[in-house]
């Protein structure tokens, strides 16, 4: 006679709403409700993490004791899930996981607009001055870079517990990174000057901003300007308006203003019969146009504004603090002696700034990097003999001013003369008045 147990009777996988319930319900049980909203943060960047490094490093878990007053005792009734009560917003999160360019976010970090590209490495090197007085503490160097935006500040938290911030600030200090107007676009994030409205102009003004002059351009979709700036820091100084290109004299002193605005968001599918309508050109926007609020107006747009409340479970105001917490409640990294994070207004902050070096900052090679994209076609105006004729530019065209073989020689008209000559060509063929190369 068998003693077996009949095998339990067969029950279906539990349903997406049921699983959450689950989760919410043992993390309520154990008092872990932090740490699940911290796990759901370092999760969201598995898939960066996994494009940086071979292996991922985790931090061990520390039970919570009765006697640390740093972190509030959980609720033992289950709250919202992490990622809020509405339920497109994790998908949203999950896409934005997905995404090769999530590190641009990051590293968005360090742009602050109206910084010109000549004096960007100045600010870039005061800035990391500053973090790498308190690099080796895990707290304070989270604090300072989520307090640069508050709203997407869960992914530096992420970021720190799965290690891979440090290879992230490097990126962001040799400005390292994509300017990705779609991701920005999508999450509300500065990450370049060319996402800056044009400035107001004047009817009778006979000068327009480098800057301005560069996003009409882009906006204006320019030959040649089809494609943003690949660094983010704009062009310094004034240009003639009669100097300008058509497309810019054109709208310069348009009493409208222009910017990118984000339009909608368009999967592409592989499936070619459930494929989506195209996206409509980039185009001049008035701004005065857009009414509601982006929202509103796009309900698929990731909503950042409350991405962090989502994800911390805390308003964008006291996120920053609160996660600051949550990285030592979970990791066990030192605080400031006397508990809780040092603030400006707690002690003043001593800086060494012995290891900066203008010789060897990012602004010369962003320099040259906007003016190519500026003046690389149509060539310098008169008025800009001085930055043409500067070291930083001057070398544009080095490798242009000699075929790699003698003339005459039977190799001439290979690849790299061909290509001699079509530059040659363009140039002649877009020669603008009064400019040179």
């Amino acid at each position: 006679m068998s003693t077996t147990a009949p095998p339990p009777p067969h029950l279906p996988p539990a349903s997406f709403s049921v699983a959450a319930s689950y989760i919410l319900a043992y993390s309520a049980h154990h008092g872990v409700q932090d740490q699940s909203r911290a796990a759901f943060a370092a999760a969201l960047m598995l898939p960066s993490a996994g494009r940086i490094q071979p292996t991922v490093r985790l931090f061990a878990s520390r039970s919570p004791s009765s006697d640390n007053s740093d972190i509030p005792s959980a609720s033992p009734v289950p709250g919202a899930p992490v990622w809020g009560h509405d339920v497109r917003q994790l998908d949203r999160l999950l896409t934005l996981s997905c995404n090769n360019f999530i590190q641009s976010l990051l590293s968005s970090t360090v742009f602050e607009p109206g910084i010109p590209c000549n004096a960007c490495g100045a600010w870039i090197q005061g800035a990391f001055a500053i973090l790498g007085q308190a690099r080796a503490d895990l707290q304070v160097v989270t604090g300072a870079l989520m307090a640069r935006n508050p709203e997407l500040g869960f992914l530096w938290l992420g970021a720190t517990l799965l290690g891979i911030h440090d290879f992230v600030l490097d990126r962001m200090r040799a400005l390292f990174y994509p300017v990705d107007l779609t991701l920005a676009g999508w999450t509300d994030t500065l990450m370049s000057f060319i996402q800056e409205p044009v400035g107001d102009p004047s009817p009778n003004n006979e000068t327009i901003t480098r800057a301005d002059e560069a996003r009409l351009l882009f906006l204006s979709q320019s030959i040649d300007h089809t494609q943003p700036p690949i660094v983010p820091f704009q062009p310094f100084g004034l240009t003639a308006i009669a100097d300008c290109n058509l497309e810019v004299q054109e709208h310069a002193r348009c009493r409208s203003s222009y910017a990118l605005y984000y339009s909608d968001w368009i999967w592409d599918c592989r499936d070619r019969a459930h494929a989506p309508t195209p996206q409509c050109p980039l185009t001049l926007l008035d701004k005065r146009v857009k009414g509601k609020t982006l929202a509103e107006d796009h309900p698929d747009r990731l909503a950042s504004q409350h991405a962090g409340a989502g994800v911390g479970g805390y308003k964008a105001d006291g996120q920053v603090k609160k996660a600051v917490e949550l990285l030592e409640h979970v990791v066990g990294t030192s605080k400031q002696e006397g508990g809780g994070l040092e603030t400006a207004d707690d002690s003043q902050i001593l800086v060494d700034y012995s290891h900066m070096d203008r010789e060897s900052d990012a602004s010369e090679a962003i320099t040259r990097s906007i003016f190519i994209w500026l003046r690389g076609t149509d060539g310098f105006p008169i008025a800009e003999r001085e930055i043409r004729e500067h070291e930083w530019i001057n070398n544009l065209d080095e490798s242009d001013d000699e075929s790699a073989s003698p003339e005459g020689d039977g190799r001439s008209i290979g690849a790299k003369g061909n290509a001699t000559v079509g530059s040659w060509i363009a140039r002649a063929v877009t020669y603008r008045r009064d400019s040179f190369y």
